[in-house]
């Protein structure tokens, strides 16, 4: 089927033609003004995107065609803010700005934008000015207070962390910080939930350790929007340093229903801790994710006894302070995503910070120091207004003596070199005092292929919150061992509470003696992950040690030796049967640690040993001898060596001394206990070496364990 056409007659024509003449007569702007429109909303949406300098055409396209549009100046002024500034940039800020306030002198917008603009060229006098005029006419008006409350924050911060004139610095701080206060609570007055003052406040509650005020201002966002993320998220901040960890997790499940998946994956994904930092020659950086993050918060749990991951909550805490401190609101930049940010997720709060200012250059420089490294921080004048600070990189000037090292050279190498060093930092923070729990893990052989692994402990007494009557002391102290195996599944879970009593006269709680515990689980050979640890409700202490430990495999095949067991005292049960571990009472040494003049006693079982005659009687010959131990090689040698029960150096059949002793036994396994009456005279740390020889075979086994005089 043919369209239908339509026929006109030619005088029709010239009628319509005319009209169209006369509107575009009367109208000139008409078709100008729809084209104007149409970059002003392709600036608006590039704005929105952050593409600031693709906004900037859009919005000189605009105005390219309706130069009298007082909205289009006023949108590239603030996006002349948002580009890397130079002074020919904020000039042309001013410029628009100006225009748009010449084009509409009422419009307060245009009036904040160049208060805005001015401040950005440190010209305060003129930003203070204009927003003066606003109050006078209208005392309330929140804009203008909210913005000479963050003029002075921002004042106050350029004092509060330069180096020089301490004096004359804090008191000028002080008078900044005390205005800025000032400003914002007239503010609150007004809107008692005014979103960014009160996040202002809250901040600075948080810097004073003031958890209940930071709550309450947290309380008027929630009140006002029960399903206020940022809010929810810096409630969990909040009530986690209060120590509150059940409430804390509550608000933190909160935030997290509430959040896109991008901000759960940085609120529950772990990438960002083991994360590289790629930096360019900009100060801007990107995440080097790292290859393996499965089972991550199992293996950072500090506790395991809480039944809360600590360091998981901590993790929490700094996504949200970090999103509190150093987001950049004007461009929708949250605070996870900046230099700043990345660095507090990974390393928490500085020791110091400490700020400068470059007048040549116009750049803010801020220093972040840790207890053996540092990070620099840059921006300009207007960027560092904004919050948007970038990492510095060194520079560098040749001189004659300079030596160039790889640092020097690579973009961002020093700070990349901190990263790989030392992906992240994080200490396990108990209510109380943290201390260390001396562990000494021991190998026999089990049932059904399996290793008997006896695991002994020692307290402090003086780490021990003690309750008294009249006559004794008391305290209950809940202690648990967790082994994983290398997959991070848990093998070993025992928790319990011992509760302890003693009479007030023969027991002093002051001391730093231990009292000693002993467990013992049976296990498959391979390659585990311990962690030992204690917590006791009164003084709020905690103790945690941990090490990966070697379960060791015992066959039927060739003489073994068991780990050797160190020993205060050891005594036989029941003299009418045969030595074993069951009908022995052990007082055990976790620390291994004697006086010079007093003996101890050691245990050890060999495993396949050969027999003389049908009677099943066996002979072996026990050597053993001590070796004193460098005092360069003792740092670091003590934990490691008495939980992995690893030689201090290697073992070498080649000594000088051995205290020798022929030992006859029945059957293939042999218990044996003995006392070692040594004349270790020097105090320092040895090495007790026991040599054990089959007499049938001439087969030998060596082991040894380190001993401590003091």
């Amino acid at each position: 089927m043919k369209p239908h056409s339509v026929k006109t007659a030619p005088g029709c024509i010239f009628t319509l033609l005319l009209f169209v003449l006369t509107v575009t007569f009367l109208n000139p702007s008409n078709a100008f003004s729809q084209d104007a429109g149409h970059y002003f909303q392709l600036g608006m949406e590039l704005k929105k995107a952050g593409s600031y300098e693709e906004a900037i055409d859009a919005f000189k396209d605009a105005l390219g065609k309706d130069h009298k549009f007082a909205e289009a100046y006023n949108q590239l002024a603030q996006c002349y803010l948002f580009i890397p500034h130079s002074a020919a940039i904020l000039k042309r800020a001013s410029e628009a700005a100006l225009e748009a306030k010449r084009l509409d002198r009422d419009n307060k917008e245009y009036v904040y934008t160049l208060a805005d603009v001015y401040f950005a060229r440190n010209f305060l006098h003129d930003a203070r000015r204009l927003l003066d005029n606003i109050l006078n006419d209208d005392p309330g008006d929140i804009p203008s207070l909210s913005r000479f409350a963050k003029y002075k924050l921002w004042e106050y911060e350029q004092y509060r962390y330069r180096r020089d004139r301490l004096t004359i610095r804090f008191r000028v701080a002080s008078s900044h910080l005390t205005e800025a206060n000032q400003f914002m609570d007239r503010v609150l007055e007004i809107d008692p939930a005014h979103r960014e003052t009160v996040l202002l406040k809250a901040s600075m509650s948080l810097d004073e350790g003031n958890f209940d005020e930071f709550i309450d201002y947290m309380s008027r966002l929630l009140d006002k929007n029960e399903n206020d993320l940022e809010a929810s998220l810096y409630m969990g901040l909040a009530y986690s340093n209060k120590g509150d960890f059940e409430t804390a997790l509550k608000y933190y499940d909160k935030a997290y229903i509430l959040m896109t998946p991008e901000e759960r994956d940085v609120l529950e994904n772990p990438e960002q801790l083991d994360a590289l930092i790629d930096i360019d020659s900009y100060g801007n950086f990107k995440l080097i994710p790292a290859v393996e993050t499965g089972y991550f918060w199992d293996k950072k749990d500090p506790f395991y006894l809480t039944g809360i991951n600590e360091r998981k909550l901590t993790h929490y805490g700094r996504v949200a302070e970090a999103n509190l401190r150093f987001s950049i609101p004007s461009d929708g930049i949250p605070g996870w995503q900046t230099a700043r940010g990345i660095v507090w997720i990974k390393y928490g709060k500085p020791f110091s910070i400490r700020g400068s200012y470059n007048h040549n250059k116009f750049e803010n420089i801020l220093t972040w120091t840790y207890e053996n490294f540092m990070f620099n921080f840059l921006a300009g004048y207007n960027a560092a207004w904004r919050n948007d600070y970038v990492f510095k990189i060194k520079s560098f000037m040749p001189g004659p003596w300079t030596v160039i090292t790889n640092e020097d050279v690579l973009v961002g190498g020093n700070t990349e070199r901190i990263v790989i060093d030392l992906p992240e930092k994080y200490v396990y923070d108990p209510p109380g005092e943290l201390f260390e729990i001396a562990v000494d893990v021991l190998n026999y052989r089990g049932t059904g292929g399996k290793t008997d692994v006896d695991i002994y402990i020692g307290i402090p007494i003086n780490k021990i919150g003690w309750e008294s009557d009249s006559e004794n002391y008391y305290a209950e102290i809940e202690q648990g061992i967790f082994i994983h195996d290398s997959d991070w599944n848990r093998v070993v879970e025992s928790t319990g509470t011992v509760s302890l009593q003693f009479g007030k006269d023969d027991f002093d709680i002051s001391s730093s003696k231990i009292l000693i515990g002993e467990n013992s689980y049976e296990i498959e050979p391979g390659v585990y992950n311990l962690s030992v640890e204690a917590s006791e409700s009164v003084s709020g202490n905690a103790g945690v040690t941990r090490d990966s430990i070697t379960v060791e495999k015992f066959g039927f095949e060739t003489l073994q030796m068991s780990d050797i067991l160190v020993a205060t005292n050891i005594i036989i049960s029941n003299r009418q049967q045969s030595v074993s571990r069951e009908n022995l009472l052990i007082v055990g040494e976790p620390r291994h640690v004697f006086l010079k003049d007093d003996p101890f006693y050691i245990y050890y079982e060999l495993y396949n040993l050969s027999l003389i005659n049908e009677q099943e009687d066996n002979n072996y010959k026990m050597e053993y001898s001590f070796r004193q131990v460098d005092t360069d090689n003792l740092q670091g040698i003590r934990p490691q060596t008495l939980i992995r029960n690893l030689p201090l150096k290697p073992l070498s059949r080649q000594i000088e001394t051995w205290v020798s002793s022929e030992i006859p036994g029945r059957g293939p396994t042999d218990f044996n206990v003995l006392r070692i009456d040594h004349n270790l005279n020097v105090t320092g740390m040895y090495e007790l070496i026991l040599r054990i020889t089959d007499t049938q075979t001439g087969m030998t086994v060596i082991k040894s364990t380190p001993i401590i005089i003091y």
